[in-house]
């Protein structure tokens, strides 16, 4: 005869706690991307406000504007002192939702509110077998990795990134053939070029879409050395090759990461150079 232990009631409490404050969570990423999308995170940094004073500043609607602080607040987000019906954003919570700075986290949000989207294709690829396509994704997703890369590569690529290897300036500066693999929307080769026109880049990325933003904004730089490939990196030419090849949070997002990366090798000169930024996570 079996018999089955009482549940710990300690434990299922602590369980129902931990659910409840990851839905609890899970509410307040959509109001940390509502203020976002809305302007209230930058109309609260300019100092505390009423939510008419808030609402004014951001042209929105006071009614809703109210019911979002009263959401964010209780979110441990804002802070509302009774006696003025003011709203205060504390600097220590600001700094990390607004600005043009590659610290402002709020377009994390976007990301997360544009994967819940799918949910139900994710379901069906569960019940079915395969795979979501990368179109279901689009435009959200090329545009959410567009806007939570591009404050921190115009800060760190060239200043910081790159010359943490050693020789990678010098060669970029004489003039080298470069690829980037999975370059999404471009921003940064384009940023590449301008800084090293002696060299010939070229991007590889399967989004046509992504590839069209990248050509418009190497147009509008003026640029001459980059050009823009449609194509599955796991195919990356290899003849002649390249002599850098970069891969900027890309790897990890790879079907077969392993086989991109020996594909990168192929395509490698004998003395090339691969540089990847990715997540550490």
């Amino acid at each position: 005869m079996t018999t089955t232990a009482a549940p710990d009631a300690a434990r299922s409490a602590a369980f129902v706690e931990k659910l409840k404050a990851t839905y609890n969570a899970g509410m307040l990423t959509m109001m940390i991307n509502l203020g976002h999308e809305t302007g209230l995170w930058e109309a609260l940094a300019q100092g505390p406000g009423t939510s008419a004073e808030l609402a004014q500043r951001a042209s929105l609607s006071e009614r809703h504007v109210r019911e979002w602080l009263g959401s964010v607040t209780v979110g441990g987000v804002v802070e509302y002192d009774a006696a003025s019906k003011t709203y205060n954003f504390p600097q220590e919570h600001a700094f990390w939702l607004t600005g043009p700075r590659y610290t402002n986290l709020a377009p994390m949000s976007g990301m997360v509110m544009g994967l819940a989207q799918r949910l139900d294709d994710v379901a069906g690829a569960f019940r079915n077998g395969g795979g979501v396509p990368y179109d279901n994704y689009r435009p959200h997703f090329t545009h959410s990795m567009d806007v939570l890369g591009r404050a921190k590569y115009d800060e760190l690529l060239v200043k910081v990134y790159l010359p943490s290897a050693p020789g990678l300036i010098e060669r970029l500066s004489i003039g080298v053939d470069v690829a980037d693999v999975g370059c999404g929307t471009g921003h940064c080769l384009n940023l590449m070029a301008a800084a090293f026109p002696a060299s010939r880049l070229v991007g590889f990325d399967f989004s046509s879409g992504a590839l069209e933003l990248a050509r418009a904004e190497a147009q509008r730089m003026g640029l001459g050395n980059v050009r823009f490939d449609v194509a599955d990196v796991r195919h990356l030419p290899t003849d002649p090759g390249f002599d850098v090849i970069f891969a900027f949070d890309a790897i990890h997002d790879q079907a077969d990461p392993a086989g991109v990366l020996g594909r990168i090798r192929e395509a490698l000169r004998v003395d090339g150079m691969f540089f990847m930024v990715d997540i550490k996570a």
